[in-house]
Protein backbone atom coordinates (compact mmCIF):
# COMPACT_ATOMS: atom_id res chain seq x y z
CA UNK A 1 0.00 0.00 0.00
CA UNK A 2 1.03 3.57 -0.59
CA UNK A 3 -0.09 6.99 0.60
CA UNK A 4 -0.36 9.73 -2.00
CA UNK A 5 -1.04 13.45 -1.54
CA UNK A 6 -2.48 15.28 -4.53
CA UNK A 7 -4.31 18.42 -5.65
CA UNK A 8 -7.73 18.02 -7.26
CA UNK A 9 -9.06 20.11 -10.17
CA UNK A 10 -10.78 22.50 -7.76
CA UNK A 11 -7.58 23.35 -5.88
CA UNK A 12 -8.31 21.14 -2.86
CA UNK A 13 -5.65 18.80 -1.53
CA UNK A 14 -6.29 15.19 -0.48
CA UNK A 15 -4.42 12.17 0.74
CA UNK A 16 -5.34 8.72 -0.48
CA UNK A 17 -4.29 5.16 0.26
CA UNK A 18 -3.82 2.95 -2.79
CA UNK A 19 -3.49 -0.85 -2.64
CA UNK A 20 -0.72 -2.71 -4.47
CA UNK A 21 -3.36 -3.62 -7.08
CA UNK A 22 -3.87 0.09 -7.81
CA UNK A 23 -7.33 0.24 -6.22
CA UNK A 24 -8.05 3.33 -4.11
CA UNK A 25 -8.92 2.17 -0.61
CA UNK A 26 -9.70 5.53 0.98
CA UNK A 27 -9.53 9.23 0.12
CA UNK A 28 -9.51 12.08 2.60
CA UNK A 29 -11.67 15.14 2.76
CA UNK A 30 -10.33 18.26 1.08
CA UNK A 31 -7.57 20.28 2.76
CA UNK A 32 -6.63 23.89 2.01
CA UNK A 33 -2.98 23.14 1.27
CA UNK A 34 -0.65 20.36 0.23
CA UNK A 35 1.13 20.63 3.59
CA UNK A 36 -2.15 20.26 5.54
CA UNK A 37 -3.07 17.14 3.55
CA UNK A 38 0.43 15.72 3.96
CA UNK A 39 0.37 16.33 7.74
CA UNK A 40 -3.00 14.56 8.04
CA UNK A 41 -1.69 11.62 5.99
CA UNK A 42 1.36 11.35 8.25
CA UNK A 43 -0.89 11.26 11.34
CA UNK A 44 -3.03 8.48 9.84
CA UNK A 45 0.07 6.58 8.71
CA UNK A 46 1.69 6.79 12.14
CA UNK A 47 -1.47 5.81 14.00
CA UNK A 48 -2.62 2.98 11.74
CA UNK A 49 -0.19 0.39 13.11
CA UNK A 50 -1.38 0.88 16.69
CA UNK A 51 -5.09 1.21 15.88
CA UNK A 52 -7.38 -1.47 17.32
CA UNK A 53 -9.58 -3.53 15.05
CA UNK A 54 -13.12 -3.87 16.37
CA UNK A 55 -15.59 -6.37 14.94
CA UNK A 56 -19.08 -4.94 14.68
CA UNK A 57 -20.84 -8.16 13.61
CA UNK A 58 -24.00 -8.57 15.66
CA UNK A 59 -23.67 -5.08 17.11
CA UNK A 60 -26.03 -2.23 16.34
CA UNK A 61 -24.77 0.22 13.72
CA UNK A 62 -22.62 3.06 15.11
CA UNK A 63 -25.18 5.68 14.05
CA UNK A 64 -28.84 5.89 13.26
CA UNK A 65 -29.08 7.11 9.67
CA UNK A 66 -32.36 8.35 8.25
CA UNK A 67 -33.77 6.11 5.50
CA UNK A 68 -33.35 7.31 1.93
CA UNK A 69 -36.39 8.45 -0.01
CA UNK A 70 -37.76 5.60 -2.08
CA UNK A 71 -38.88 7.73 -5.03
CA UNK A 72 -38.15 10.96 -6.86
CA UNK A 73 -41.10 13.31 -7.19
CA UNK A 74 -41.87 15.55 -10.14
CA UNK A 75 -40.96 18.51 -7.95
CA UNK A 76 -37.46 17.11 -7.53
CA UNK A 77 -36.99 16.82 -11.27
CA UNK A 78 -38.69 20.06 -12.31
CA UNK A 79 -38.00 22.56 -9.54
CA UNK A 80 -34.45 21.83 -8.40
CA UNK A 81 -33.68 25.45 -7.56
CA UNK A 82 -36.55 25.81 -5.08
CA UNK A 83 -35.84 22.35 -3.65
CA UNK A 84 -32.20 23.29 -3.01
CA UNK A 85 -33.28 26.57 -1.40
CA UNK A 86 -35.66 24.76 0.97
CA UNK A 87 -32.96 22.28 1.98
CA UNK A 88 -30.51 25.09 2.66
CA UNK A 89 -27.76 23.95 0.31
CA UNK A 90 -27.40 27.29 -1.47
CA UNK A 91 -29.54 30.12 -2.74
CA UNK A 92 -31.07 30.75 -6.14
CA UNK A 93 -28.38 33.31 -6.97
CA UNK A 94 -25.76 30.56 -6.97
CA UNK A 95 -27.87 28.38 -9.27
CA UNK A 96 -28.31 31.15 -11.85
CA UNK A 97 -24.57 31.93 -12.07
Amino acid sequence: MKFFVFEDNGGGHHWTIVAASGKTLVQSVSFASYEDAKQAALIVHAGAASASFDHLAGSPPPSDLAPRRAHVTARDALDAERWLDECGSFGGEAVRR
